[in-house]
């Protein structure tokens, strides 16, 4: 048994890069970050879907489903639920802090062409991507 206290982890949480607690049921992430841009990133879970509890902050969530944009304004307390396979990116209007369960595998990230600020993001999250992770929660 662990005990996670939100506001500690999110304290650890530094840069980009998200807090991870361990994998959960052997095949998700689970952890919190902190999101204050994220302009031409997107991403995608081929293995499952993502959840998204929204702890604080406020943004607008963009998703490619069947091919079809869907636009969702998010803020606290809200809960996102993104189905496998969907790309998707968010327009960030007051910072985020997120705990997340997301696919542990087959996962991919790209930036839009010509938005800059997002390569260090793009590198950090395949650099997360490519981590050996332990199949228990751990910390």
């Amino acid at each position: 048994m662990k005990k996670f206290t939100l506001s500690a982890e999110l304290n650890q949480v530094s840069g980009i890069s998200p807090r991870l607690f361990g994998v959960f049921n052997d095949s998700h992430l689970l952890g919190v970050v902190k999101i204050n841009d994220a302009q031409g990133f997107w991403e995608t879970h081929h293995q499952g879907e993502e959840l998204l509890v929204i702890l604080s902050g406020r943004a607008r969530f963009i998703a490619l489903i069947d091919g079809q944009k869907q636009v969702v304004e998010v803020g606290a307390g809200d809960i996102l639920w993104i189905p496998k396979d969907a790309e998707h990116s968010a327009e960030i209007i007051e910072e985020l802090h997120i705990l997340f369960i997301s696919p542990k595998d087959g996962n991919s990230a790209r930036v839009e062409d010509g938005v800059n600020s997002q390569t260090e993001r793009l590198a950090v999250h395949q650099q997360y991507l490519e981590q050996p992770f332990l199949t228990t929660m751990t910390k």
